[in-house]
């Protein structure tokens, strides 16, 4: 059986943090591949502006391009509904008979997880894999993963990983006040944000 790791967010942009976790999930969990699935309509930042789906999607795929093992879907861009993970995992079952799946999700998601949909759904159709970030506490992960393994009866695993002091976000206000980037993000996508003239770049930052 096929063992598959689901790297749901909106990837505005993808940048190494997101290349770094995905490769860490695949290494210790012994996965067979790793699908990155760039969020269409997340319920959770519909009050949010992102990227128009098309690019983050492009972007995704040029900087997973080294990555043999890493592959990028287009379900939920494709969706005119709200993305629920419950849903997407329910048509990656559908879809790729006989594999186990793993949901790969940072400690902010635990956090709120129990304001998800159809939480005992999820858990059903994977395993939760949850990864250490910065500003959350380890012990406070740790209480929150043992409470839900508590109350729905399905293993939650930790991945404890290095910090990273990196976001899409602050990519983004730094493209936006001309600030230097290149060390965050792929060459390609480098490239790709240049030439579409994304996140209002206040000046040609990347020569």
């Amino acid at each position: 059986m096929k063992k598959i790791g689901i790297m749901g967010g909106t990837f505005d942009p993808p940048h190494k943090g997101h290349i770094y976790i995905a490769q860490e999930a695949y290494k210790k969990l012994h996965l067979d591949s790793v699908i990155f699935m760039p969020a269409g309509n997340p319920p959770h930042k519909t009050y949010k502006k992102i990227t128009n789906e098309k690019d983050r999607y492009e972007m995704v795929k040029l900087a997973i391009a080294d990555y043999e093992h890493f592959e990028v879907s287009d379900y939920e861009i494709s969706k005119q509904t709200l993305s629920y993970t419950f849903l997407t995992l329910k048509h990656l079952k559908e879809e790729r008979e006989k594999c186990e799946l793993f949901f790969i999700a940072g400690a902010d998601s635990l956090v709120t997880f129990e304001s998800w949909r159809n939480i005992e759904e999820i858990l059903n159709l994977a395993t939760l894999v949850i990864f250490t970030r910065p500003g959350y506490p380890k012990d406070e992960v740790i209480k929150s993963k043992n409470e839900i393994e508590e109350k729905y009866h399905h293993s939650v695993i930790l991945m404890d990983l290095i910090e990273q002091d990196i976001s899409s976000s602050y990519i983004r206000e730094s493209l936006e006040e001309g600030k230097e980037v290149t060390e965050y993000l792929n060459s390609d996508v480098c490239e790709y944000i240049r030439v579409n003239g994304l996140y209002n770049a206040t000046r040609n930052i990347f020569l």
